[in-house]
């Protein structure tokens, strides 16, 4: 009975945990994206206003555009693109570097020459690298010069949600080893009381008519239990005391 009521414990504590723990993956997933890309959209308006310098005054501004590119890399590890109004590279942080291809048949770029921010998640390269991705466009007045494209490993988002995730199950694990050891005691204060008024019966049954439960201890069940045992252990008691009377 002790693991039986133990187990019980163990069980309706892992349900709640697991209950209240799932919907965490998927909400620390959207959480720590909504991050990423407002992250990336705030530096990337940063960036384009420095990109049209270079978009407006010629080659001039290129050599710091492409330095100012280079430390945001390194700080961030994210890779950033600038375009002109063909969609043709003229910055990249990208190693070599893409300058002089044509990016205009990228959905980002697509949406950033027209004028509007675009975000999303496209795959790349030869693995099927996924990244998320945020374009945003260079402009002066109503005119479209170029975009800025910021793009961000989407394995790196899901690498951040595992290490929150691992702690929350770290977390979790504690708090199951602790309700374990708790429904052992539990388990084991309940069960002694009934072992000791199991004892006390077996004790009357053998002959010994005087023994009687405590009713102090266990729960209030145990200890009315243990009442109505000794109750029915006195009566008992008076009726045989009566046949041997009666037998005398």
């Amino acid at each position: 009975m002790k693991w039986r009521l133990a187990i019980a414990f163990l069980s309706f504590t892992f349900a709640v945990l697991l209950v209240q723990d799932l919907p965490l993956v998927s909400y620390f997933s959207g959480v720590e994206e909504d991050r990423i890309v407002t992250t990336l959209e705030r530096d990337s308006f940063i960036l384009a206003a420095r990109a049209q310098d270079a978009l407006t005054e010629g080659s001039n501004q290129l050599g710091q555009l492409q330095d100012d590119l280079d430390r945001y890399q390194v700080a961030t590890g994210t890779r950033i693109v600038v375009t002109d109004g063909t969609g043709t590279v003229i910055a990249d942080t990208q190693i070599p570097a893409d300058n002089g291809v044509s990016m205009s048949q990228h959905p980002g770029v697509i949406g950033a020459l027209k004028g509007t921010v675009t975000t999303g998640k496209v795959q790349q390269g030869t693995d099927g690298t996924e990244l998320l991705y945020v374009a945003i466009p260079v402009t002066h007045g109503d005119v479209v010069f170029g975009s800025v494209l910021n793009t961000y490993p989407v394995a790196m988002i899901t690498r951040s949600v595992n290490q929150r995730l691992g702690i929350i199950a770290t977390v979790a694990g504690l708090s199951l080893a602790v309700a374990a050891l708790i429904a052992v005691l539990l388990a084991r204060s309940i069960t002694r009381s009934i072992e000791v008024l199991e004892g006390t019966t077996v004790d009357f049954a053998m002959g010994d008519l005087s023994v009687r439960a405590d009713t102090r201890q266990g729960d209030p069940e145990i200890q009315s239990l243990a009442g109505s045992f000794n109750a029915m252990a006195d009566q008992l008691s008076r009726l045989i005391e009566q046949q041997r009377a009666f037998a005398g």
